[in-house]
Order: C-alpha cells, then structure tokens, then sequence
C-alpha cells in the first residue's frame, strides 16, 4: 500500500513507477530465494523500493540500474538474514547440481513428496554453510540465470572471482550432498 501511494504521490516522476514495475517481480522472487518466506520477502520489497525511492537521485549511472538493484537486494537480504542469524535458502525443486552425479538418477530417487521435502532441508542446511559471497554468486547464476559478468558487476569483483566462488559453492556443496546420493 505504502509503494502505491508513492506512486500516487509522484506521477510526475515516471522513472520510479517504471522502475516498480519493471522490478518488482524480480525483487520479490530474489528475496524470497534469500529469506525463503512469503510475509518477510514482502516486507523486504517494500524495505528495497523505498530505499530506491530515496536514493534513485544519488544513482550515478555508471552500471547498469539493474546492477544497483540487484546489489541493493542482495545487500539488504543477507542484512535481513544476518539479523536473524538464520539463513535459509532455496528448494529441491529449484536446484540439484551435485558434481560426477547423474542429475536424473538422483531426481528418480527423490520421486515422492516426502522424500522432496527432506532433501530440501539437507539441502538447506548445506546451503547456510556457504559463506555469503558463494551464496550469492550461487543463486544469482543458478536461479536469477545471470552472465558471470554481470555477478562480477553486482558483487563489485573480477570475473575470475565469480568463476572461483561459482565453482567452490559447486564443490562444498557437492562435498556435503554425496553422501546422501549414494545407494
């Protein structure tokens, strides 16, 4: 309610309301993915699109405003995690990449419901031991489907680093799930 009487307020400035809308879908799924609840990913939103709102003036343009979006998301959901101390992260269903492993042999072996939702929490718990930096490179290539490049741009690293933190989440992931894929 709070963002529509922003917009209400100021329809002579169309880059915020086009920035809304334009962003909103991707803020609330990337906070989801981050906080992993609906209510607190909501609020989050909100949080994000009025610190955008405040600060779009102060946006010097020299990445892209997608970069400064996603920068500003990101910094502001591992806040909101590290306030609460708690991390968790995305489901079974949206991520299964285990080194040397067939992907639809281990997809079979997690065919019922039941077995769905325990893998997701021994992924969960597998994905809080990342430290942060191989947690976002993670989600932001795997689930937001971004370049390496444009991770380097938002995380304000090399290229090189994005594929080292890439490739090591890959690794202490798969270090921690294989035993739970072997027969």
């Amino acid at each position: 309610k709070f963002i529509m009487k922003l917009l209400e307020n100021n329809k002579k400035d169309f880059s915020f309301e086009s920035i809304y809308n334009e962003y909103k879908d991707i803020i609330y799924n990337l906070c989801c993915r981050y906080l992993n609840n609906k209510d607190e990913a909501e609020d989050a939103c909100h949080d994000i699109f009025i610190k955008i709102y405040k600060s779009i003036d102060s946006f010097k343009g020299e990445s892209k405003i997608s970069t400064w979006i996603y920068r500003l998301t990101i910094n502001h959901c591992l806040n909101c995690l590290r306030r609460k101390k708690i991390i968790k992260f995305i489901t079974f269903e949206n991520f299964i990449e285990v080194e040397k492993q067939d992907t639809d042999t281990i997809i079979n072996n997690f065919l019922s419901d039941y077995e769905k939702s325990e893998m997701s929490k021994i992924l969960h718990k597998a994905i809080e031991k990342l430290p942060d930096k191989q947690k976002t490179a993670l989600i932001l290539n795997k689930f937001e489907d971004l370049s390496y490049q444009e991770i380097a741009k938002i995380m304000d690293t090399t290229l090189s680093s994005v594929e080292s933190l890439i490739f090591r989440a890959k690794q202490n992931l798969s270090k921690q799930l294989l035993r739970y894929f072997k027969k």
